[in-house]
């Protein structure tokens, strides 16, 4: 499957990363320097004013990505649903989506609702052994948990809860189908935020996609850069590519 503006016999030469319900990109810098040798990956960050559901993030942030490079889209977790949304308008020069311990929908599964009645003040109060225990694991470096922490309790309420009721309320198995690029679906095996039936509708949900299952916590960027990195690498050479040839 050729793309209408004609793929190199290469792997793209850069990536755009969207981030988590942090909205940060730049708290993946360990991933992105993981990445330099083979692609250059720009970090996108969500908008600090007018509003952050998904229909608005994407008409914002589609304007962001391409240029003269052909280029891959990667999203984890809060972003998956974003970049399903702008890989079905088929944007120049998108030749591959990746998504990293994302979801289509319901992704806390049937605590859900009881998560819509979580005071969202409470989220300025999590100590870091909450969010190292529901985010990263033993082998994450301090400082991901640390920084992380502090991008989450810098975002106003307002914005946090947001960005909570769009992933709560998003359904993205239409915008996943509609995707017309290869797609390559990171899963966490000790993922403690996402459920387990989430995971399974994701990886069930596209026949087509690859899906590989990794040993790590749901940060996997944060917490495997370099094991993140050499996956998405090796897929951008051997399927990527391969696509663009055929």
């Amino acid at each position: 499957m050729k793309s209408q503006t004609g793929p190199t016999d290469g792997p793209p030469s850069s990536a755009w990363l969207l981030p988590g319900l942090d909205g940060d990109g730049a708290l993946r810098s360990a991933f992105i320097t993981a990445m330099a040798p083979q692609m250059r990956v720009h970090p996108l960050s969500y908008p600090s004013s007018g509003p952050n559901h998904y229909a608005a993030l994407q008409r914002v942030l589609a304007s962001s990505l391409g240029g003269a490079d052909e280029y891959i889209l990667i999203a984890e977790s809060f972003g998956g649903p974003l970049a399903c949304a702008i890989a079905t308008t088929a944007p120049p020069g998108l030749r591959g989506l990746v998504l990293v311990a994302s979801f289509l929908r319901r992704p806390l599964g049937r605590l859900g609702p009881i998560a819509r009645l979580f005071p969202i003040q409470a989220a300025k109060r999590v100590p870091e052994w909450v969010l190292r225990t529901l985010l990263f694991d033993a082998q994450s470096a301090p400082g991901a948990v640390a920084t992380t922490l502090a991008a989450v309790q810098s975002l106003p309420l307002w914005r946090l809860a947001e960005r909570r009721a769009a992933a709560l309320s998003v359904d993205a198995r239409g915008w996943l189908q509609a995707v017309k690029v290869p797609v390559l679906i990171v899963q966490a095996g000790a993922d403690r935020i996402l459920s387990q039936a989430c995971r399974a509708e994701l990886a069930n949900a596209l026949p087509s996609a690859q899906t590989i299952l990794m040993d790590g916590p749901h940060a996997l960027l944060q917490s495997r850069p370099c094991e993140c990195a050499e996956v998405i690498t090796r897929w951008c050479q051997e399927t990527v590519r391969a696509d663009g040839l055929a």
